[in-house]
């Protein structure tokens, strides 16, 4: 999901809370957006308010921590989903086949996609693992 900066977060809360004030003299085309056609149950103000709210709450800086351990990659975590690729081009210690061209060069790639919670020592979310690095810092 894209970041919103500070105007379309702005714009966004705005055009909820109008909505929210003046649902009741929407037209039929923004029912139907609300409703995709009337497969989707609307919010109920309550719901909008929670969503404003959470909106407005400070979001984490999306954050990798990379471990290195003798010169390779031992883990990566996160604090939000995210995909992470790390370039390496220190190939000596890596299989061929993880190998790409990228522009004129050829790396050891690392792409992960960390949706899940991570295991200890293991790739993915790992909240608490991430703040107490960056606390640190």
């Amino acid at each position: 999901m894209k970041q919103l900066s500070q105007r379309e977060l702005g714009t966004v809360l705005a055009a909820l809370r109008y909505w929210q004030a003046y649902r009741g003299v929407m037209s039929e085309s923004m029912h139907d957006i609300e409703t995709d056609g009337g497969t989707l149950t609307p919010l109920s103000n309550t719901e909008i308010d929670s969503l404003c709210e959470s909106i407005n709450a400070e979001q984490p800086i999306p954050t990798a921590v990379i471990e290195v351990n003798g010169g390779a990659i031992y883990c990566t975590r996160s604090n939000v989903p995210m995909r992470v690729v790390v370039l390496d081009a220190d190939l000596e210690s890596s299989d061929e086949e993880d190998h790409r061209q990228v522009g004129d060069k050829t790396y050891y790639v690392l792409d992960a996609v960390m949706t899940e919670q991570a295991e200890p020592g293991q790739d993915g979310i790992d909240q608490d693992f991430v703040q107490r690095v960056v606390a640190q810092l």
